[in-house]
């Protein structure tokens, strides 16, 4: 499983636990209808595992509740919604019925929304694949500041799917996505400087970009990052690595 679709599934379920405990960033209209009963509600959210990946259990009620508000337009519970149809959560996995909640609820703004869009359109494997449509999600996305949405829409420009081939562009939002510590991102950034596309060739920055990346989970950049190694100096690993460290001592203050 690829790490962008891990990080998918995270983000997914911990969105879901999030909501369905009453988590403080939920509007107060969703704090006020959904029953509160922490000590239920943990009780029945226990992570559960098929297949190898982890699903949730969801009490119908909030599954029925979600339904209700997002019948009413809230984009929240539309989003909710989707990802209930989206990992087969209390009700039939359903690719197709998770799209349409979440365009309700990106057409509202909503960017996680937009996000779920961008990668389920540009992935074959849910049968939707449409490359425009998936620009434009992760356009909508990467321009509200969403790392994942800037990520996808630097992969596009990258490979010239939904929009015209431009490194330069791919580099821009890969940049902006791996300045936020996207994994991915760092790993693609980093190719582009070890092979002079969009960006002046760097061998000691492309090996700090996967540096970071190897270290946030990336699967591609082990490898590239062996092939980088070869390249460089001993002196020059030492500055590439030392740079890695500022990075991430600036990223976590």
């Amino acid at each position: 499983m690829s790490y962008r679709k891990i990080a998918l599934i995270t983000l997914i379920m911990s969105a879901l636990i999030c909501f369905f405990m009453g988590c403080e960033n939920n509007t107060q209209r969703y704090t006020q209808t959904v029953e509160q009963d922490p000590a239920k509600t943990k009780h029945n959210m226990e992570l559960m595992h098929t297949n190898g990946e982890s699903v949730v259990q969801v009490p119908q009620h909030y599954i029925e509740q979600s339904i209700k508000l997002a019948e009413q337009g809230e984009a929240e519970a539309q989003y909710n919604v989707g990802m209930l149809y989206y990992g087969g959560l209390g009700v039939t996995q359903d690719y197709k019925e998770a799209v349409i909640w979440y365009r309700k609820a990106a057409e509202q703004g909503y960017v996680p929304a937009g996000v779920m869009l961008g990668s389920m359109y540009d992935n074959e494997d849910y049968g939707l694949q449409d490359h425009k449509e998936a620009f434009k999600w992760n356009k909508m996305a990467a321009e509200q500041g969403d790392a994942g949405g800037q990520c996808g829409l630097g992969i596009m420009y990258d490979n010239g799917s939904g929009v015209s081939q431009d490194y330069k562009e791919a580099a821009k939002w890969y940049k902006l996505s791996a300045e936020q510590g996207d994994a991915d991102a760092q790993c693609y950034l980093g190719r582009l400087y070890m092979l002079g596309k969009g960006v002046p060739e760097n061998f000691i920055e492309s090996y700090k970009w996967m540096i970071l990346a190897v270290a946030g989970g990336s699967e591609d950049a082990p490898e590239m990052k062996d092939i980088i190694r070869k390249l460089l100096s001993y002196n020059e690993i030492l500055e590439a690595q030392s740079l890695a460290k500022e990075f991430n001592d600036n990223l976590e203050k």
